[in-house]
């Protein structure tokens, strides 16, 4: 049986994503968010958070990283923000490795990334409402097959099984 998960970061309030990546995914094993959520999480029961830079309202205590394990697959979580920019990436991959991860996703860049980094794929998911790479807003699907084998999807805005109602879009720059 192939396991899903639906991954995103840095929505900044546009939170209305969050329920319509559930309904676009029903099936999805875990729905993680990567921080900068500007919202509040006990909103949204099914995802699974940690803190970015931009989380400290709300009163909620959400962790800067976590691991979670999503049937046999341990995921390392992070915003990221505390990793600093040099060799973010890398040193991202060793916190995974250090806690027996397969997969790093991390955020706060608002850039995609999947890449291998010894053995680990480093994930970040971009952003759904703030792209700072020059393409459209993008977020990530990573289908794990029984095999443990994984593949993984970064899908910008042009990709998405669903649309974003207009009026809905907050734009701050």
């Amino acid at each position: 049986m192939r396991t899903q998960i639906v991954a995103v970061s840095d929505t900044h309030g546009l939170s209305q994503v969050l329920p319509l990546l559930e309904k676009a995914y029903p099936h999805a094993s875990a729905y993680l968010h990567m921080g900068d959520l500007e919202d509040d999480p006990r909103l949204y029961p099914k995802w699974i958070f940690v803190r970015g830079n931009n989380d400290y309202m709300f009163g909620m205590e959400i962790p800067d990283a976590r691991v979670v394990r999503v049937n046999d697959t341990r995921i390392y979580m992070t915003h990221s923000h505390r990793f600093g920019y040099s060799r973010r990436e890398e040193r991202i991959a060793a916190a995974a490795k250090e806690n027996d991860c397969q997969i790093a996703l991390f955020g706060h860049t608002h850039v995609p990334v999947a890449r291998k980094i010894d053995g680990i794929w480093v994930v970040n998911p971009g952003s759904v409402a703030f792209p700072r790479d020059g393409k459209s807003s993008c977020y990530a699907v990573i289908d794990i097959e029984e095999d443990g084998t994984i593949e993984l999807h970064l899908l910008h805005e042009e990709e998405w099984p669903f649309r974003l109602p207009a009026q809905n879009r907050r734009w701050f720059w």
